[in-house]
């Protein structure tokens, strides 16, 4: 999804040559030959696909959708979220019924500016159909990219710089300057705010924004705000985030699809500190779990059994003691994800007059050995009282 690989034919129709300048990520030269290498990492990736594929039909789209929602409902979901999405599409999606699980879009700053500008009092958080269908839900604002491609932004060098300069320290994909700006426009406006944030540098960026915003505006209530990925977090952020009422939104399954990768490029004590859930959770954090779908698969057991167990490809354990029970990690995609989105009162445990959004399965997680949750299947999805899929 981040990364990709074209020849020189395609590099010469996407008008790339060694002078042209990425945004937001990289395009690498090979520092023995001089020429480039034909990867394309982060919106070069992003931009050479759109440029190649050109705009889908909406018939394409409205399919592509009917496609994801079996899959998701497959997986136990009765609620998704997307960001950087065609809200327009996702909007009409739903009104035609073409996708009957209710759709949560999060666009970026760029896309909320254009928002506002249409209708200053756009209702951010609120479905069209009362409490489904769906919403925007608020302001999303990047500061770092993917660890993996040591396009995270942090503190202290990497490890392992091969291919980089020897003190590379990742990047910030915008200036303070502009998180600052929009951090204070949902504070000011109540718009909820969902930070993206990967390496601990990144980190500090949200964390000196909502300072600056809580100072500036004074409001100290707890809007929700969130701070995803949260990947390589330290403690003393942690205690920042109790403070300031943000909610950490983990992605545990990294641990086994990157884990050994980190482990590379941070080595020590930095590589096992991904995804401390543990102790978020023993400081009174409250924390919500998601897949980032497509860049990983959808399988909410896959993940609860990776924020078990922590296990890499590979098989090693990331820091044991930051695997978390399995009853606080389904909590991570029901309770805790309700409670995000400001739907507690409505979803995310069984409860009489919420919204009957269930899923049964073919074993209890909390009961089998943890090693084998990552092999509970889904038998039924149920939306609204209504079975959504059946296997």
């Amino acid at each position: 999804m981040l990364t990709g690989m074209v020849n020189s034919a395609g590099l010469k129709q996407l008008w790339i040559t060694k002078a042209t300048k990425a945004v937001s990520g990289f395009i690498p030269v090979d520092p023995k030959t001089g020429q480039l290498t034909g990867e394309l990492i982060g919106m070069p990736d992003l931009e050479a696909v759109v440029k190649a594929v050109g705009k889908y039909s909406q018939d394409l789209t409205f399919e592509t959708y009917r496609k994801a929602e079996k899959i998701y409902t497959s997986n136990g979901f009765t609620t998704a979220q997307s960001y950087e999405a065609s809200i327009a599409d996702i909007r009409l999606a739903i009104d035609r019924k073409i996708v009957n699980i209710d759709l949560i879009a999060l666009p970026t700053f760029d896309t909320v500016d254009q928002m506002l500008a249409t209708n200053p009092n756009f209702q951010f958080g609120v479905y069209i159909q009362g409490d489904k269908g769906f919403k925007v839900a608020g302001i999303q604002v990047p500061t770092d990219g993917a660890p993996q491609l040591r396009l995270a932004y942090f503190s202290k060098p990497y490890s392992d710089t091969a291919g980089f300069s020897k003190d590379w320290r990742g990047f910030a994909y915008y200036p303070q300057a502009l998180i600052d700006k929009y951090t204070k426009l949902a504070y000011e406006k109540n718009i909820q705010y969902f930070g993206y944030s990967n390496g601990d540098a990144g980190i500090d960026m949200t964390l000196t924004a909502l300072s600056k915003s809580i100072a500036e505006t004074g409001i100290t209530e707890d809007r929700r705000t969130v701070i995803a990925h949260s990947f390589f977090i330290r403690d003393d952020q942690l205690g920042d985030y109790k403070k300031k009422n943000i909610m950490a939104v983990m992605m545990p399954n990294r641990t086994w699809l990157y884990g050994d990768v980190y482990n590379k490029a941070l080595e020590g004590e930095r590589a096992a500190n991904l995804s401390p859930a543990n102790s978020a959770n023993a400081k009174g954090i409250t924390l919500a779990l998601h897949n980032d779908t497509p860049s990983s698969g959808p399988n909410v057991l896959f993940s609860v059994w990776s924020a078990v167990n922590r296990k890499t490809f590979s098989g090693e354990v990331l820091d044991p003691e930051q695997r978390i029970s399995p009853y606080l990690a389904l909590q991570g995609f029901t309770k805790d994800a309700a409670y995000q989105y400001r739907e507690e009162s409505s979803k995310g445990t069984i409860t009489a007059g919420k919204l009957a959004d269930l899923v049964v399965l073919d074993q209890n997680p909390l009961k089998v050995s943890p090693s084998d949750i990552k092999n509970i299947q889904v038998l039924k999805t149920i939306k609204g009282g209504v079975e959504v899929y059946g296997n």
